[in-house]
């Protein structure tokens, strides 16, 4: 009986395994919008994801986006460890099961708009 339950208990512990294999990396289509904030003179440029409502700052593009990618990656750490991170992707317009099917298109275009005279008068 004792062989019959270690099996199940390990056969368990491959699956667990397994999942949790899947589960560690997690692949998230993430905004960065980049521009320049002139108010900042040591790292004026800043990047920002609006997904997760996060934004970071560095002396150039590259670095402003390595600190973003940094700070996404403490939020989404600390909401794992904290048991939210279902619920920030939910929030987020992103979920776990997206991420093993395969996300939404994004697409980027200009929309052109007439402002009118009355604007600048």
């Amino acid at each position: 009986m004792k062989k019959i339950a270690c099996k199940n208990e390990l056969r368990k512990l491959k699956i667990y395994v397994s999942v949790k294999a899947i589960m560690e990396n997690l692949n998230l289509p993430l905004t960065i919008k980049l521009f320049k904030e002139n108010s900042s003179k040591e790292a004026p440029f800043v990047a920002y994801n609006p997904e997760l409502d996060i934004s970071s700052c560095g002396k150039n593009e590259e670095e402003a986006k390595k600190m973003l990618t940094k700070a996404i990656e403490l939020l989404l750490k600390g909401a794992r460890d904290d048991g939210t991170l279902k619920l920030i992707l939910e929030e987020a317009g992103l979920s776990l099961q997206a991420s093993k099917e395969g996300f939404p298109k994004t697409y980027f275009s200009f929309f052109n708009f007439p402002l009118g005279k009355n604007l600048y008068a």
